[in-house]
């Protein structure tokens, strides 16, 4: 098995993404009404969906700049969100302490 580079999201996580935007497509061409914008809209729709299901690795560039342009607004969230205190980080959970192992009773 090959190493995976963590730096690339999953091919799964890349298709749902072209779905969702394929989705979205039609549906805003759909709202828009019988005109020729409508009909491209949904083609490219068509399209987008083809190609994210086929080929989701197609999608890298476009994944890559939603995340680099709403970066910002979710760290701001994450600061400014319903858990945060005060500007401070959010605590971790803590893990329960482990148990030591019982041994055999040696004879």
């Amino acid at each position: 098995m090959a190493a995976r580079n963590i730096q690339q999201p999953a091919t799964r996580k890349l298709r749902l993404l072209g779905w969702i935007l394929a989705i979205g497509m039609a549906i805003l061409g759909r709202w828009l009404g019988p005109s020729p914008a409508s009909l491209f809209l949904q083609l490219c729709a068509a399209a987008v969906f083809t190609i994210a299901t086929i080929k989701p690795r197609a999608m890298t560039g476009l994944h890559s700049l939603l995340s680099w342009f709403t970066w910002p607004v979710l760290w701001l969230f994450g600061r400014t969100g319903p858990t945060a205190v005060e500007g401070e980080l959010p605590a971790l959970p803590r893990r329960r302490p482990r148990l030591p192992r019982k041994r055999a009773a040696t004879s």
